[in-house]
């Protein structure tokens, strides 16, 4: 069951997005992290669970991986599986 009310906006925040797929139907990491952006919660002091905690794009074909701690859109932690290698 799908509670409405409760993070409806940020899926259809995502959805709008994620239509936005180029013509072979992949996501751009670009557009990825604007449906990430889009749906990311603000922290709320009441909830310390109510915020992003963390957003993570995957590129499956060349096996990597960016990485945002916090919202921190600027400052992308960047991970390469094949040389096992982290940076930014």
């Amino acid at each position: 069951m799908f509670c409405w009310h409760f993070g409806k906006e940020r899926y259809d925040a995502i959805m709008d997005v994620l239509a936005m797929r180029d013509s072979d139907g992949n996501i751009p990491a670009d557009t990825a992290w604007r449906a990430l952006q889009a749906s990311a919660q603000d922290p709320n002091p009441e909830d310390v669970t109510s915020n992003t905690q963390w957003s993570l794009v995957y590129d499956d074909t060349a096996l990597t991986a960016q990485i945002a701690l916090r919202r921190n859109w600027d400052d992308v932690i960047h991970y390469d599986l094949n040389t096992n290698t982290i940076g930014r």
